[in-house]
């Protein structure tokens, strides 16, 4: 009824701008998969657990259990700084910014309820290992909550620190 890939990052999940190869596309080329449904989404150069139906019946039974918020989601980042105290709740409301360009979520109250908690795991020198547990499943959630915090995820290029990432990068990690 439906099955689970460890999507690795720097794969899109489906088709969009400037994306020439994504892995929806790939897998519906394959006859028996025709018919495969996304339940949820990950970012492009997010990894893990990636749910997908493979009938009409189980992509509506698994999206009402993910609408009825009963799948609990929880990712490991790490975020650059000091983390403030160990465990973090964020209530901000994000809003999609569809200005020219690739789209970008910000901070706004006029946007969608947004909710993600973040617990420590390990404090670094300059970074943090989080568990960022997401109530809702808004478009760069984590993302901008992070970087609303003044920590955003290390080697995040679009709303991370320019410093932070170059200094990683020269120890290896993208």
């Amino acid at each position: 009824d439906f099955m689970v890939i460890n999507k690795p990052p720097g794969i899109a999940v489906h088709s969009g701008t400037k994306i020439k190869h994504d892995l929806m596309s790939s897998l519906r080329s394959i006859e028996k998969y025709k018919s495969l449904s996304l339940v949820h989404r990950l970012d492009q150069n997010t990894s893990g657990c990636l749910i997908m139906a493979k009938h009409y019946q189980a992509a509506s039974e698994l999206g009402k259990i993910f609408q009825k918020g009963l799948v609990e989601k929880h990712y490991i980042s790490l975020l650059s700084g000091t983390l403030r105290g160990d465990k973090i709740a964020i209530d901000h409301s994000l809003q999609r910014n569809r200005k020219e360009g690739e789209p970008s979520v910000e901070i706004s109250s006029s946007g969608k309820e947004a909710l993600s908690f973040i617990s420590l795991i390990k404090q670094f020198k300059s970074c943090c290992l989080v568990n960022i547990q997401i109530e809702t499943g808004r478009m760069h959630q984590i993302r901008v909550h992070a970087q609303s915090l003044g920590q955003p995820v290390c080697g995040d290029t679009k709303y991370g620190d320019v410093a932070i990432n170059q200094e990683l990068r020269k120890k290896g990690l993208k």
